[in-house]
């Protein structure tokens, strides 16, 4: 394991790429753990999908005390998935390639920090076990919330917090629209200007909701699909885009006929592939010549979409194919509440086993300090927390 002196001098890379400073919340986490080594000796698993921004957030841990094994993204690799793994792993850093290494290497960890659920089922060293921290758990995503449930450990979720509404809504949004762009290539490719691009969106929460908000902004029509219109945030949707519930095939199919571009942000694996099931040993012919987008940590489209010519990224989250998947300033504040988190259970602020939320003052402390930071314009949050 490296030792956080050599990590930060690590050649032109030394963990400083941000300079443009749009991550000021982990700069300061990393200088402050730097000087207090608040997780000395602790030991990590880590999985988030690795960028540039991961390996910063991965930086405070280490200037922090900690030593840390990271878990390789699922699905294909990325360029810069392969790019901040071989720096990683040219300063030491052990990055398995996949849960079952993890399970070969025999080690054991103080903690997990996880996304989406991908280390809650690790396999033990002994038959029929699973690799369990000793201490607890930190999840990033709603849709990792339902593999910890039943867990004997505290669990905490960082998808409760306003904070993470700022990665969730806002950047999310953003960077779904820029790969639209530079990874599908709309206009260029399918001859379809952004203006006239008529989109069909499956799922209104948090994250669905910034992508609404980013392409009204931009393009011409936005019909949105969602199965719970008790939602808070329906009604805004409502004044804003044709909203039509899931229930109602008939009228989601014709939504489908009449646009060009389906995107999934429902968090739920395989919805596609359940809701529209295979027909004479393909996809329903409604998706013929449809631009298919999942926009969530899950692949949403499932195996009845697999051959399809126009889906995307073999259905991952279509941002993570880009260099900066979120731009940074909106993942910066979530990074630091996912590294910070350990120090709750850590300290003993938070010991019970189950499901708990960020402590709201905690919360309310970071997310007021980032709106004073950078001043955006965050109605849609505060509309929709």
């Amino acid at each position: 394991m490296s030792s956080a002196s050599s990590i930060h001098s690590y050649g032109p890379y030394s963990f400083a790429w941000d300079v443009s400073g749009e991550s000021p919340f982990l700069n300061q986490q990393i200088q402050e753990w730097s000087k207090t080594k608040p997780l000395d000796h602790v030991t990590i698993l880590h999985y988030i999908p690795i960028t540039h921004s991961t390996v910063r957030k991965v930086h405070a841990l280490i200037q922090g005390g900690a030593q840390v094994d990271l878990l390789r993204g699922q699905g294909g690799p990325s360029e810069v998935e392969n790019t901040c793994i071989d720096r990683l792993r040219k300063i030491g850093l052990k990055v398995f390639d996949n849960p079952t290494e993890i399970t070969q290497s025999g080690k054991e960890y103080d903690y997990f920090l996880d996304c989406a659920g991908r280390l809650s089922s690790i396999p033990g060293k002994e038959p029929n076990t699973i690799l369990t921290p000793k201490y607890g758990y930190v999840e990033l995503t709603q849709s990792g919330l339902q593999y910890y449930k039943d867990k004997s450990l505290p669990v905490i979720s960082i998808d409760t917090s306003k904070v993470k509404l700022l990665e969730t809504i806002l950047g999310t949004g953003e960077g779904i629209y820029r790969a639209l762009h530079e990874l599908v290539r709309i206009e260029e490719v399918y001859q379809i200007a952004m203006k006239d691009l008529k989109v069909v969106l499956f799922g209104y929460g948090k994250v669905g909701t910034g992508i609404a908000r980013k392409l009204h902004e931009n393009i011409a029509k936005v019909t949105v699909i969602e199965k719970d219109e008790s939602k808070s945030n329906i009604d805004r949707a409502k004044r804003h885009f044709v909203v039509i519930n899931s229930s109602n095939k008939a009228a989601v199919k014709e939504a489908i006929k009449d646009s060009h571009l389906i995107i999934t942000a429902t968090g739920i694996p395989d919805l596609m592939s359940r809701e529209f099931p295979e027909k004479n040993g393909s996809y329903d012919p409604v998706f013929t010549d449809k631009i298919l987008v999942n926009a969530g940590g899950l692949k949403e489209f499932g195996p009845t979409f697999t051959k399809h010519p126009r889906l995307i990224l073999e259905g991952r989250a279509i941002n993570f194919g880009l260099e900066v998947p979120t731009n940074t300033r909106y993942i910066d504040p979530v990074f630091v509440l996912h590294n910070e988190a350990l120090l709750w259970i850590r300290n003993h602020e938070i010991s019970q086993p189950g499901i708990h939320p960020v402590p709201p003052a905690k919360d309310a402390l970071l997310f007021a300090k980032w709106k004073a930071k950078w001043k955006d314009n965050l109605d849609v949050i505060e509309e929709s927390n």
